[in-house]
Order: C-alpha cells, then sequence, then structure tokens
C-alpha cells in the first residue's frame, strides 16, 4: 500500500498548502480591505475638512459627492443634490447668465481641458458671494475622462481688499494732481492778494472810491484761496495744526453759522453731550469741513428738512480702515433726497458734484475726506435714495487735555516793522508781491530766486534779520535751506512759506509756517513772532 500511502501524504500536503494559501490571501484582502477603508477614511476626511466647495461630477455634469463645506453653504442633505445636474444645486444662482457659465465649464472639462471661471454664488441667506471656480477632469486608465472635479473658492473678501485699494490707488494719483494745482494756483493767488492788500491800503487814503472795487476783487481771491485749501486737503497737503479740541464747545460755539448755513427753511439739532474726551483735529479745518457738509444738506434739501449734528464716542473699528481703538464721531444727517450707489461711489472725488452749474465746486466732500485722513481718521458716507445722507467724521482721541482754538491768523492786523528780510522763492510773481508787502510793513527786501543764490547773499550782507522762504523750489528746497542755516546761522529767524504739509516735518516744532497764500497781517505777525522768538 505504498503507493496508496504516498498519494495520501500528498493529498493532505496540497490540502495544506491550499489552506495555507487561502488563509494569506484572505489575510492579504482583510489587509488590503483596511488600507482601503484607512485610504477612504483619509479622502473623506480631507475632502470635508477643506474650506473649498468641492464636488466631484460624472461628465454629463451630475453631481455624484458634495463636500461639507458645500452642504452647509446650500444648507442641503446630501439626499436632496446627488443625482441631480450639479447647476441645479441651491447654491447657484438660478439666472441664465450663471447657469451658461456653469454648463460651458463642465463641457469644457468633459472635452478633457481644464476650465476657470469668476462667477457668483449665494450662501444660504441668499447673500451674494464672488468665487473662482474650476473643474479639472480626471481620467482612467484608458485615458477617457471618467470623473470631473469641481472647485469653488469664495474670493468675496480679496475682491473687497482689491477694491479698497483701486480706490485707495485712484485717489492717490488724484491727490498728486489735485496737490500740483493747488501749489501752482496758490503761487498766483500770492500775487494777487499780496498786490490788493497794498493797492486797499494806499486806496484808503488817495482813492477811496475804489475801495469797493478792490474788495470785491479780494473777496474773489480770497473765494480761490478756500478752493486751493480744499483741494490740498484732498491731497492731504494742507497745512494742518492738530491740537486737543473740545468737539462739544467747537460745536456749540459753532451753532449760529451752522444755522446760518442750512438755511431758514432747516431745523438744526445738535447733539453734544458732555465729558467726553477731546479730539485730536485742526479746529479751523474742522469748522470748515462741518459748514461745507451743512451746505451739502442743505442743498440736498430744497424743500427743507431735518439736520442733525451729533457727537459719540466709538470704541471699535472700521474694518480695512481703521484699527480698533477708542474714537470720537461726529455724524452729520439730513433727510434730503440721498444718492444712489453710483454716486455715492464718486462723492469724495474732486470737483464730482449733481449741482447745477454755478451752484457747486465738488470740493466740500474732497476736503471733509482730507481732513479725516490726514487727521488720522476717515470719512464713511452713508445714503440711498429718498432716505437722506449720513456723513461720519471719525477722529483720534487725544491723549491730552482740550486748549482753545487760536484766533483766526487772517483777521490779525498788521504791524509795521524794521530791518533786511530775505526773500527767497522761484516764482518771480511771488517775489515781486512779498517784496511789496515787505516794503509796506516797513522792511527792506533782498530778493533772491533759489536757495543756493540765498546763501551767497547772506555771505555778502550781515544785516539781514529775517529769511522769508519758498518750500518747493528747484534744487535746495526750503526746508533743507533752514536746516543749513540753523548750523551755519543759528541765531536768524527763518520762516518757511508753503501750502504743502508735508513741509519740513521732520523740524515741524522749531521751523516757523506762513501758509500761502497770505496777507500783510499773517506776513507781519509771522515776522514778529520768528523775530521776538530770535530774540
Amino acid at each position: 500500500v505504498t503507493t496508496e500511502r504516498r498519494a495520501q501524504q500528498a493529498l493532505e500536503e496540497a490540502r495544506a498548502g491550499l489552506e495555507r494559501r487561502v488563509a494569506e490571501r484572505t489575510g492579504a484582502l482583510a489587509e488590503a480591505n483596511a488600507r482601503l477603508r484607512e485610504g477612504e477614511a483619509r479622502f473623506r476626511g480631507l475632502f470635508n475638512a477643506t474650506f473649498q466647495f468641492i464636488a466631484l461630477l460624472s461628465p454629463d455634469g451630475t453631481l455624484l459627492e458634495a463636500n461639507a463645506a458645500m452642504l452647509r453653504l446650500g444648507r442641503a442633505p446630501a439626499s436632496q443634490v446627488i443625482g441631480r445636474p450639479y447647476w441645479s444645486a441651491p447654491w447657484w444662482p438660478d439666472d441664465a447668465a450663471t447657469q451658461a457659465l456653469l454648463r460651458d465649464a463642465v463641457a469644457e472639462g468633459a472635452a478633457g481641458r481644464f476650465a476657470r471661471r469668476e462667477t457668483g454664488m449665494r450662501d444660504a441667506e441668499g447673500q451674494p458671494l464672488v468665487v473662482d471656480f474650476s473643474v479639472t477632469p480626471v481620467r482612467d486608465e484608458d485615458g477617457l475622462v471618467s470623473l470631473l472635479v469641481a472647485e469653488a473658492r469664495d474670493v468675496s473678501a480679496l475682491k473687497a481688499a482689491q477694491a479698497l485699494l483701486h480706490e485707495a490707488q485712484k485717489m492717490d494719483t488724484l491727490g498728486q494732481l489735485t496737490g500740483g494745482v493747488a501749489h501752482d494756483f496758490n503761487n498766483l493767488l500770492m500775487a494777487v492778494l499780496g498786490n490788493l492788500a497794498i493797492a486797499r491800503k494806499r486806496a484808503e487814503t488817495s482813492a477811496p472810491d475804489l475801495l469797493r472795487h478792490l474788495d470785491n476783487a479780494t473777496q474773489a481771491a480770497d473765494r480761490g484761496a478756500t478752493l486751493t485749501q480744499r483741494l490740498l486737503a484732498f491731497a492731504r497737503r494742507q497745512d494742518l495744526k492738530p491740537m486737543p479740541v473740545d468737539l462739544r464747545d467747537l460745536l456749540l460755539g459753532l451753532d449760529g453759522l451752522l444755522r446760518r448755513s442750512a438755511g431758514p427753511l432747516v431745523a438744526l439739532e445738535i447733539d453734544a453731550p458732555e465729558g467726553l474726551p477731546p479730539a485730536q483735529v485742526d479746529p479751523h479745518a474742522l469748522e470748515l469741513a462741518l459748514v461745507n457738509l451743512a451746505v451739502n444738506a442743505r442743498d440736498a434739501m430744497r424743500e427743507g428738512g431735518q439736520l442733525s449734528v451729533r457727537i459719540a464716542l466709538v470704541e471699535g473699528e472700521l474694518p480695512g480702515r481703521l484699527t480698533a481703538g477708542r474714537w470720537l464721531t461726529i455724524a452729520v444727517a439730513d433727510s434730503g433726497e440721498g444718492m444712489d450707489e453710483a454716486t455715492l461711489a464718486r462723492a469724495v472725488e474732486p470737483f464730482f458734484t449733481t449741482k447745477g452749474p454755478g451752484q457747486g465746486t465738488g470740493l466740500g466732500l474732497s476736503m471733509v475726506h482730507g481732513l479725516a485722513a490726514q487727521s488720522g481718521g476717515a470719512l464713511v458716507l452713508d445714503s440711498a435714495p429718498g432716505e437722506g445722507t449720513t456723513a461720519t467724521l471719525w477722529l483720534p482721541v487725544s491723549g491730552m487735555a482740550a486748549v482753545p482754538a487760536p484766533a483766526d491768523p487772517r483777521a490779525v492786523v498788521p504791524s509795521q516793522g524794521q530791518g533786511a528780510v530775505l526773500v527767497v522763492d522761484d516764482e518771480p510773481l511771488v517775489l515781486e508781491s512779498t517784496a511789496a508787502m515787505l516794503e509796506e510793513l516797513g522792511y527792506e527786501p533782498v530778493r533772491v530766486d533759489s536757495a543756493e543764490a540765498a546763501l551767497a547773499m547772506l555771505d555778502e550782507r550781515q544785516d539781514v534779520a529775517a529769511v522769508l522762504t519758498d518750500h518747493a523750489m528747484p534744487g535746495m528746497t526750503g526746508a533743507a535751506l533752514a536746516a543749513r542755516l540753523r548750523t551755519e546761522r543759528p541765531g536768524l529767524p527763518v520762516i518757511l512759506a508753503t501750502g504743502y504739509a508735508s513741509a519740513g516735518n521732520d523740524d515741524a516744532g522749531a521751523l516757523p509756517r506762513l501758509l500761502k497764500p497770505y496777507g500783510l497781517g499773517q506776513l507781519s505777525e509771522a515776522l514778529r513772532e520768528a523775530m521776538s522768538r530770535a530774540a
């Protein structure tokens, strides 16, 4: 039975080997299933953890899978959207343009090409979102498109930031343009106002009949000077003198002027609570800004209405504009006709106005916007057609006690002086006009047209009592000239005549300023203060 025994033994060995191989393959299959389940769990975790909106589609656009972010966006259970056309999902707007865009993107993906579009979605509350949308084809082993991966990334915040950046760049460009125009215009007005002041002073005794004409010309030139200040304020080049200001006192002191500016048909209400901290702002510029806002409100209420001015302390931030902190707000609200979105978007642009010809310059809101920005705050406009307009000035809180506002420099009465004054200006009209004003005040003007010529003249003349220099000049600027003279001739008073806020900022506290265009009284006061300080 040896052969039989051997056959039986071989059969048992074969059976044992088969059982062993079955066990091994069963184990391998179990391990493969475990790896598959682990891989699927990882895929599900990644698929549902991402903040992007991802969906898996069949080539015909049928929705196969949607991740958790997308289902949360539409507040829809998977059973409601799976198996339906992707473009019919509740997170897509039901308009023809969006539907056509989605169908085209899916068709492009099914053809094996990557498709990318920018389009809109809507959240569960129906609010619009801007998304970066793409469709990526996935091919099988035979190279055929078997799956489409549709992704959408919310770029609404990015688009809003880009819009703010574009607006800031546009305003900066306009600011540079208007600042340059205002500088040149200031020089012309400097010559006009200077000569008018001299002519009026002499006409008081020699030709009194001319006074009315001279006053009219001066009034027109003063209006031009106001326009340049508004332009410089918009360009953030206005020479502001910020200080701690009690807004309640300022507003109550401005009550009469605001009522006259608003007119008899407008009821003015002022809400200025006590106990608020002071704001850090230039009081004269703020008064002009509030008057501008009152005039704008009056023009928006042709049949009369309600105008309110309210001061409040705010602890918070303006996203994208002002950081979190303590701010004082001045809200000027009217019950006028309001503005639509297109008008509101352009409201602070210089020379933009909805008023008729001759009724507005389009610089009022530009000036207020520039003042707020230059003061470290912001201007916020809220308006809608038929609902009026609210202009809110955000100003930084000062850490110091409020100080009384200085007197208006244009109200200074000129006084006589003596001594030689070196006048430095590259504009001949301004140079001659300033020299004539100095002669009228009793000084001896010494004229030069550059900073280099001024240094040479000072080497020749040791009797110069003061230097009055323009800032923006070719070569060496007025601020650079002043810095050099402080080293070489420390006792010589130097006055910087400019309309730019950025002139000589490094030594703003030590360098006296004279704001262009100036008159006899301002020139006299600047020289008197500079000489007395140096004495």
